[in-house]
């Protein structure tokens, strides 16, 4: 993640870290991994999430900011999202919208492969600019059950419209949940010809099948040692 220093490197920064973290796909990906699963809410049924991140990737300055979105299923196998967000890097502001969404094209269940659609829009407003269009994806989402195991696999591309460029997406993750309310996992995930991410994860039920704590840190390989940590609650209804 490594950049030539210039007076745009912090609007770079925070770019690319929007597109880390929303156009992974989507809604930061049933919290708290990258990796977004085959599962699709349904019908009536609704999601609140917000978190907290920070971002660290030399020599630029740490990114700090926290997100919330709402998103609910509304039948046809489909659910849909949206959220807002505000980052910092150094004294640089940005602020972070997104519709979400995915759809069902096979169903998760406990014993049977899921297969979803997943896509997202993105829009970015940088500190005396207006709201742009930042980026658009979309990604095939694949999830095998076997028994408290659950792997994820994601293949995807995503459009950068500030940058214009289009890039393949891709990730993996290996989630086990816990009989205690505890649920852990390990991804790797990345973008184009980026170096990889490698990262972990756990969720705790505070209260079963209702509000979730969450917690996840990730490390990218390469020079920059870049380093992103989030914390984060979920509440279902």
């Amino acid at each position: 993640m490594s950049r030539p220093a210039d007076r745009h490197a912090p609007w770079r920064t925070l770019a690319t870290a929007g597109c880390l973290l929303l156009l992974s796909l989507p809604a930061w990906a049933g919290r708290p991994f990258t990796t977004e699963d085959a599962g699709v809410l349904a019908g009536g049924d609704c999601e609140l999430e917000t978190f907290a991140a920070h971002v660290r990737a030399r020599p630029d300055p740490s990114e700090r900011g926290g997100w919330s979105q709402v998103g609910c299923g509304i039948g046809f196998d489909t659910q849909l999202a949206v959220g807002a967000g505000r980052f910092r890097s150094g004294d640089e502001r940005s602020t972070v919208v997104a519709l979400v969404g995915k759809t069902a094209l096979r169903p998760l269940t406990e014993d049977s492969v899921g297969v979803t659609l997943a896509y997202a829009l993105e829009g970015l407003r940088h500190s005396g600019q207006g709201m742009r269009r930042a980026g658009t994806a979309a990604a095939l989402v694949v999830s095998v059950p076997h028994g408290r195991i659950l792997m994820h696999a994601n293949l995807g591309v995503a459009r950068k419209h500030l940058e214009g460029k289009t890039v393949g997406t891709y990730a993996l993750a290996v989630e086990r949940l816990g009989d205690q309310g505890l649920d852990v996992g390990l991804e790797v995930y990345g973008e184009g010809s980026e170096r990889p991410w490698f990262g972990t994860g756990a969720r705790y039920a505070i209260r079963p099948e209702k509000l979730f704590g969450d917690f996840s840190f990730a490390v990218q390989s390469g020079d920059s040692r870049a380093r992103k940590l989030t914390v984060g609650l979920k509440y279902s209804f």
